[in-house]
């Protein structure tokens, strides 16, 4: 009797020994998962009101804590500007060389046919009558200018600078088309360590007529949203939406969303965000 309550005295030792084990191994084994970037599955649930929620949607629709810089350059030109026939496709080309997640062109026309009051009102507010003239590149705001006729390395080497700088935000946005009206809705996150103050979150809406000097024309500029304080790590979200616009091929009709500095010296765009 008293081996047989040893004998199982030493069974439930063992067992205890063997559930700690496996514990142990587990837990190491799901911690190593984790330090090698070990990716949750994704699941799709159904809500009580039997909608679909599909997790690898919902994590495609945050935005990122880590992101690269991009952008934006704001081609301010004119129809029977010959310099400007010249510099278009030099920047058009330099814009698909880099990719819509890197470089931005919005082509902003000015004097001309095209010309909308928004985009009249913002070539003012950027550059003095004095000094105005067509094509004019803006890169970033007024970070970086080149008026007149360049060769395509040297707006080359300006797009780099402007990608090796640091990224204070991330955005985050979706178009939706409803009737003749675009809406761009979305997110920013101050992915700094400084509080950001005095910012505008701001968009645009171009085509691509698939014509010269039209593949991103600049429909509508959207009313911005004023942001007075940006702390690390806050989001703030925005609903811009257009006016009735006269597209051709919907499409062919995009947006942007950037968030600018209108009070920095250049007036610099921050970060900047390419809407399919």
């Amino acid at each position: 009797m008293i081996f047989s309550v040893k004998k199982e005295k030493n069974s439930l030792f063992i067992i205890l020994i063997i559930i700690t084990f496996l514990v142990s191994f587990c837990s190491s084994a799901f911690s190593s998962s984790l330090k090698k970037n070990f990716s949750i599955p994704n699941l799709t649930l159904k809500t009580t009101d039997e909608e679909s929620f599909d997790s690898e949607k919902y994590k495609e629709k945050q935005v990122s804590d880590e992101c690269t810089r991009a952008v934006i350059i704001e081609l301010f030109l004119e129809l029977g500007c010959p310099p400007c026939s010249v510099v278009v496709p030099i920047i058009e080309q330099l814009a698909q060389a880099y990719g819509s997640s890197k470089v931005i062109i919005l082509e902003e026309h000015i004097w001309d046919s095209y010309e909308i009051s928004e985009i009249a009102e913002r070539y003012d507010w950027y550059i003095p009558l004095s000094d105005q003239g067509t094509p004019d590149v803006l890169f970033n705001g007024l970070n970086q200018r080149k008026q007149g006729m360049f060769f395509y390395n040297e707006y080359k080497n300006i797009v780099d600078i402007e990608l090796a700088k640091e990224a204070k935000i991330s955005i985050y946005a979706e178009k939706e088309v409803n009737n003749s009206t675009i809406i761009l809705s979305g997110s920013i996150k101050n992915i700094s360590f400084s509080t950001l103050n005095n910012l505008r979150i701001q968009g645009m809406i171009f085509e691509d007529r698939e014509e010269d000097e039209l593949h991103y024309l600049v429909l509508d500029v959207l009313k911005e949203q004023e942001v007075k304080s940006f702390k690390p790590g806050e989001i703030i979200k925005f609903t811009f939406s257009s006016k009735e616009l006269n597209w051709l091929t919907e499409n062919k009709v995009h947006g942007v969303i950037f968030v600018q500095s209108p009070d920095s010296p250049t007036k610099e765009i921050l970060q900047a965000f390419f809407v399919e």
